[in-house]
């Protein structure tokens, strides 16, 4: 997938970095799993499953059903099965990396109601997100609101 400027640097950013002080809690990794396998799972029922023949459906379901299928098991199926599926895929995960920092600025106006320095910085991560610039989102989160 060639993914745009914007894009890149939204791969590259570290949920846990933005996270700040919940992104430091020992059980942080384990949500983040919790997440994936959630977003996994609708883009499989939302997205994917319509692109899929009857006889696809029956295979995936066999997938599913087995304990001993691996992730790269049903990368192979699906990447057979729908043209373009590592793009479609890559595109959701990014989306909703973005939907979860989005929601982290919003998570943080609140905590730092009535702190107008920290207030203007978060309208500067709304901007800085319009522009696509991620990794400098990442930067201001981690260093001013790393213990929120």
């Amino acid at each position: 997938m060639n993914l745009t400027p914007a894009q890149q640097q939204l791969a590259h950013l570290s949920l846990e970095t933005v996270m700040g002080a919940s992104g430091r809690d020992p059980e942080f990794p384990e949500q983040v799993n919790n997440l994936a396998a959630q977003i996994w799972s609708e883009f499989i029922d939302e997205e994917i499953s319509d692109l899929l023949t009857e006889e696809q459906l029956l295979r995936l379901g066999e997938l599913l059903e087995d304990e001993d299928a691996t992730e790269e098991d049903f990368s192979e199926f699906l990447n057979e099965s729908v043209s373009g599926f590592d793009e479609m895929y890559q595109e959701k995960i990014l989306d909703s990396k973005a939907i979860t920092i989005e929601g982290r600025i919003k998570q943080l106006r609140t905590l730092a109601d009535g702190e107008v320095d920290k207030l203007h910085l978060l309208d500067e991560c709304e901007e800085l997100i319009e522009d696509g610039e991620w990794l400098q989102v990442q930067d201001i989160l981690a260093t001013e609101f790393a213990e929120y």
